[in-house]
């Protein structure tokens, strides 16, 4: 179960991450 919710969290993050950027870069420019 940990190593599933680990998982979870590592992929919601990295996605979350690039959302962010790519959010950011598109409202500046």
């Amino acid at each position: 179960m940990s190593t599933i919710i680990a998982a979870l969290i590592t992929t919601v993050g990295m996605v979350a991450a690039a959302l962010i950027a790519r959010g950011r870069g598109g409202s500046e420019e």
